[in-house]
C-alpha cells in the first residue's frame, strides 16, 4: 500500500507540483494563433477562414527551411558528425540554461532557419518568432564568436519574455509604433549587457560593435541608434559596472585581464575577438 501510494505520488501528483510554478504563456499557442487571424481579419477585413488559410499557408511554406536544432543533434550522431554534434549540443545547452535563468516558457525552441527572408530587415543572425515561439538561428550564424552568441541569444529570449508579458496580439499591436518597436530592441539589449557578468566577455560585445560602427556610415549608425540598439557608448558604461572578480570560467584563465579591458583601438579589439574562440559557448554563462 505504502509503494502503490509512492508511485502514485511520484507519477501524477509530483509532474504537477513541479510543473504547476513553471513558467508560462497567458494562453496555449493554438489560443494565440486564433487571436491572431481574428486581429487581421478585423484589420484586413477579411474573413477568419480567409485569413487562417493564408497564415497556414505561410506556415507550411517556411516549414520545409526550418530544422529542430534537437533533430540536428541526433542527425549528427546518427551521421557520426562528432565536431558538428559538439557544436550544436553545446548551444542547445546554453539556451535551454538560459531560458531557465531568464524565467522563459520551456516550449521555447531553438531552430535553425535556411530561408534569408526570415532574417528580418537587418540581416540578424538570430531572431524570435512570436507566432510559432521560436527563436530562429539563421545562415552565418557561426560567424558570430562564441560570446557574441551568448549576447544574442539574451537579447532574443528577451523578446520571449517581453512576447510572455504582453501576449501576442498586444505585442503586434505595439510593434506598429517605431518608438514602442525601439523601446523592445533597447530593452532586450540592455537585458542582455546586464545578464553577461563577465567583464570580458562584455569588452568582446563592445569590440564587435566598435567594429561594425567603424565599417558603417554614419546614417547607418543612426538608423541603428534610432531602431533601439545600445551604441559601443552606452555599452561602455554597462562595462565599466562590472567586476573582474565575476570573470567567465574562459576569462578567469586569460593574463592580466585588465590589460585586455584597456585595448581599444582597432588592432586591439582585433586580439580580442581572435582569442574569444576558446572554450565553448556554455563556459561564458558559468
Amino acid at each position: 500500500m505504502r509503494k502503490m501510494i509512492y508511485l502514485f505520488f511520484s507519477i501524477i501528483i509530483l509532474p504537477v507540483i513541479l510543473y504547476s510554478n513553471e513558467p508560462k504563456f497567458q494562453k496555449s499557442l493554438e489560443q494565440e494563433f486564433d487571436d491572431v487571424i481574428m486581429y487581421y481579419a478585423a484589420c484586413k477585413k477579411q474573413s477568419f477562414e480567409n485569413v487562417k488559410g493564408h497564415m497556414l499557408a505561410r506556415k507550411q511554406k517556411y516549414a520545409s527551411t526550418l530544422s529542430s536544432v534537437d533533430e540536428i543533434i541526433k542527425n549528427c550522431k546518427k551521421n557520426n558528425k562528432k565536431d558538428e554534434e559538439d557544436l550544436f549540443l553545446d548551444l542547445k545547452i546554453t539556451f535551454d540554461f538560459l531560458k531557465k535563468k531568464m524565467g522563459i516558457a520551456r516550449e521555447v525552441d531553438l531552430v535553425f532557419c535556411d530561408d534569408p527572408s526570415l532574417q528580418g530587415p537587418c540581416g540578424s543572425l538570430m531572431s524570435y518568432d512570436l507566432h510559432d515561439r521560436m527563436v530562429y538561428i539563421h545562415q552565418n550564424f557561426w560567424d558570430l564568436s562564441p560570446t557574441n552568441i551568448v549576447f544574442t541569444m539574451i537579447h532574443e529570449l528577451t523578446h520571449a519574455q517581453q512576447h510572455m508579458r504582453k501576449g501576442s496580439v498586444n505585442f503586434i499591436i505595439e510593434g506598429k509604433d517605431k518608438a514602442y518597436r525601439a523601446q523592445i530592441e533597447r530593452e532586450a539589449d540592455i537585458n542582455a549587457a546586464q545578464i553577461v557578468n563577465c567583464p570580458l566577455c562584455l569588452k568582446v560585445v563592445l569590440a564587435h560593435r566598435l567594429s561594425e560602427e567603424a565599417l558603417s556610415t554614419d546614417h547607418q549608425n543612426e538608423k541603428f541608434r534610432k531602431l533601439g540598439y545600445l551604441t559601443s557608448d552606452q555599452l561602455r558604461n554597462y562595462l565599466q559596472q562590472k567586476s573582474l572578480i565575476n570573470l567567465c570560467k574562459v576569462h578567469k584563465h586569460f593574463e592580466d585581464p585588465d590589460v585586455w579591458l584597456g585595448l581599444d583601438t582597432q588592432q586591439g579589439r582585433e586580439m580580442i575577438d581572435q582569442e574569444d574562440y576558446e572554450g565553448t559557448i556554455f563556459d561564458r554563462v558559468l
